[in-house]
């Protein structure tokens, strides 16, 4: 994401932590709860993800909703976007069709779940396919044995130990939800961004890490949302911009959402409506001078 990128430059990071302070409790109470028995732990974190996503949804059934990376992955295929049948047709449309397979039994595995709410092993698995499916549209390159071979009991199992501690009490709202928001025509201004969820007040990335730390690089991450939200609004509308107040970070592995306010981090020198200004400037001056057009990538 263009969000995390950007927020890590020198000077966008040194602004940030001049106005903000790290929360005095950043560290889960206790030790991991699920520990990592895969080789793989971006593809559990990325289909993680996904039954987190399925999950919220199906408590949540009036929540508002995006197509999955994993769908854009398929029409990136067929359109060749990565120009793979330049020099691999044969790949290209073995790729194609399997992906299109793939989505079409997730999709349905997905309709199935959303009617019974049973985390099956078909819904683990389906989540692991899609999570394959989001690395080609990341990364652009096909791989037909990882992308779509079987997937291992251990990682079904592992994913299976998570959504257990996926606690209904956290995730339920009251007002609103909104999975995998973006921040409207604030989004491009960066290049890109968009968060996990946002349960009423507050917007939540999921990190499937061993360390249940709030790290610096996690704190950023988060005050840019913020600072997003506050020029465009979740999903572009502005009505919400004061209704976001709080931030956190869910932590999978820990079963533990490490939250925050907004205003209790900002430091008291700062001046919020300054920094926002300042923050869309040099998000013009990085990737380009049009208000929300075409940027150049950093």
């Amino acid at each position: 994401m263009s969000l995390s990128r950007f927020v890590e430059i020198q000077e966008i990071r040194e602004r940030l932590m001049q106005e903000f302070d790290l929360p005095p409790n950043r560290k889960c109470e206790g030790p991991p709860r699920v520990v990592s028995r895969t080789s793989d732990p971006r593809l559990v974190g990325t289909a993680f993800d996904y039954l987190v996503r399925f999950w919220l949804e199906s408590i949540n059934p009036s929540a508002e909703t995006r197509p999955w990376v994993a769908e854009t992955a398929v029409v990136a295929l067929i359109t060749d976007a990565f120009g793979i049948g330049e020099s691999e047709p044969g790949l290209l449309a073995l790729a194609t069709e399997a992906a299109q397979k793939i989505l079409e039994y997730a999709k349905d595995i997905y309709r199935s779940y959303m009617a019974t709410a049973e985390m099956t092993d078909d819904v683990i698995r389906a989540a692991v396919f899609l999570a394959r499916l989001d690395w080609i549209y990341r990364s652009g390159y096909v791989d037909l044995a990882s992308t779509f071979g079987p997937v291992a009991q251990p990682l079904i199992d592992e994913l299976r130990e998570l959504c257990s501690l996926l606690d209904r009490d956290v995730f339920k709202a009251k007002a609103f939800c909104v999975l995998n928001p973006t921040f409207g025509e604030a989004s491009q201004l960066v290049g890109g961004a968009d968060a996990d969820v946002v349960i009423d007040d507050t917007i939540i990335e999921v990190k499937t890490v061993k360390d249940g730390r709030l790290d610096p690089r996690m704190f950023r991450q988060l005050i840019g949302y913020y600072i997003l939200n506050q020029i465009g609004g979740i999903n572009g509308n502005r009505n919400r911009i004061g209704q976001i107040r709080h931030l956190g970070v869910y932590f999978s592995r820990h079963g533990e959402l490490l939250k925050f306010s907004a205003a209790s981090v900002m430091k008291a020198s700062s001046n919020l409506w300054q920094l926002v200004q300042w923050f869309k400037s040099k998000a013009e001056q990085y990737y380009g001078t049009n208000e929300y057009g075409s940027r150049e990538e950093l």
